[in-house]
C-alpha cells in the first residue's frame, strides 16, 4: 500500500510538472512588424493591438494585421501608446507624428499643424468619465497635457497649470474624474478645477 501511494505521488508530481505554464511568444519573425514593443491594448471586441517602432499589429485570436505608413494613414511608424475610447475608436500616440485615430475604416490625424496639440510626441492617452480625451505630450522643446472634447482643445503646461514639467509621460483618471499626470519632474493631480 505504501509503495502504491509513493507511485501515485510520483505520477502526480510528474503530471503536475508536465503541466507547467507554456508561454506563447510572437515576434517579428512571425507576424509583428518589430520586436521592439512599446504598448499593448485590447479593443471592445477583444482584439489585441500591439504598438511597435515599426507600426502597429492587431490580433483577433486568429488573424494578424499590420498597419504602418505604407498601408495606412498612420503619420509615422513609431507608436508610443494605444488607447480605446468609449465609442471603440483606437487612438495611437506616436513619436513626432501626433495622434492617429482609427475607427476600423477611417483614420484621423491631429498634430501641431492641424490642431492645438502642443507637441507631436504623444506618450499617454486616457479618457475621462465624460469621454474627453486627455493626451500627454512632450519632448524637451515643449509639450504638456491636452484635453480634446471632439471639437475644442484645452492645453495645460507649467505656465498655466500645476504641471511640474511639460513632458507628460502618463495619465491616469479616477472614476470620480480626478486626473493624474506623470511627468519627468513629479506627478500632479487635477480635479477639473484645482491642481
Amino acid at each position: 500500500m505504501l509503495r502504491l501511494l509513493k507511485g501515485l505521488l510520483i505520477l502526480l508530481f510528474l503530471d503536475v510538472s508536465a503541466q507547467q505554464e507554456q508561454w506563447l511568444v510572437y515576434s517579428a519573425s512571425c507576424h509583428l512588424p518589430s520586436d521592439n514593443i512599446s504598448c499593448i491594448s485590447t479593443d471592445l471586441n477583444g482584439t489585441r493591438w500591439i504598438g511597435t517602432d515599426n507600426g502597429v499589429a492587431s490580433f483577433d485570436g486568429s488573424v494578424w494585421k499590420v498597419f504602418n505608413t505604407l498601408n495606412s494613414d498612420l503619420p509615422v511608424d513609431e507608436i508610443k501608446c494605444i488607447a480605446v475610447d468609449p465609442l471603440g475608436k483606437l487612438w495611437f500616440g506616436t513619436n513626432y507624428g501626433g495622434v492617429a485615430i482609427y475607427d476600423g475604416e477611417n483614420w484621423t490625424v491631429y498634430n501641431t499643424i492641424n490642431s492645438e496639440l502642443p507637441c507631436d510626441v504623444v506618450g499617454a492617452i486616457a479618457f475621462d468619465p465624460t469621454g474627453n480625451a486627455w493626451l500627454g505630450t512632450g519632448d524637451y522643446y515643449g509639450g504638456g497635457a491636452a484635453c480634446f472634447n471632439g471639437t475644442d482643445w484645452t492645453i495645460f503646461d507649467p505656465t498655466n497649470s500645476g504641471l511640474p514639467f511639460e513632458v507628460v509621460n502618463g495619465i491616469a483618471i479616477e472614476a470620480n474624474g480626478n486626473i493624474w499626470f506623470a511627468t519627468v519632474n513629479g506627478v500632479a493631480m487635477y480635479d477639473g478645477l484645482n491642481w
